[in-house]
């Protein structure tokens, strides 16, 4: 997702570029999307998705991890946003500590529940045994 929403310094491309650009990822045969989802892009991603994985980690674990991601990259910049260092933002470790989206993606999360492509997955400890499950790691 950050490829998507973000230019070079971090300069964000907006609601209205970034729906019309998950508008165009999504319609391909074959497309992962990870991160954080616009509200208004929600209803066709979630529709055309196979599989919806979220991870609801605990606010610890998704901090320390947020933590971690800043301090590996704050002066390499990720292979898929050069250009941008890591900045650290104590106003996105609070989203994170608090779960600011959490409320409103669970609602929306309810909606397709009867769908049966919803994987929730509350700790790393599950994920590896999800990954293991559907062969794509070792426990």
């Amino acid at each position: 997702m950050d490829a998507i929403m973000w230019k070079p310094g971090w300069n964000y491309i907006g609601d209205e570029e970034t729906v019309k650009k998950l508008n165009e990822e999504s319609a391909k045969p074959r497309w992962i999307i990870e991160g954080y989802i616009v509200k208004e892009a929600r209803s066709f991603v979630f529709e055309r998705a196979e599989s919806i994985i979220y991870l609801d980690y605990h606010p610890l674990v998704a901090s320390l991890r947020y933590i971690q991601r800043w301090w590996m990259h704050r002066k390499n910049p990720r292979f898929e946003l050069e250009g941008s260092p890591e900045k650290f933002s104590w106003k996105f470790l609070k989203l994170v500590w608090t779960k600011g989206e959490t409320v409103s993606l669970n609602k929306f999360l309810a909606q397709l529940k009867d769908q049966n492509k919803i994987i929730k997955l509350r700790s790393p400890k599950q994920a590896r045994r999800f990954l293991s499950y559907i062969g794509i790691a070792e426990v």
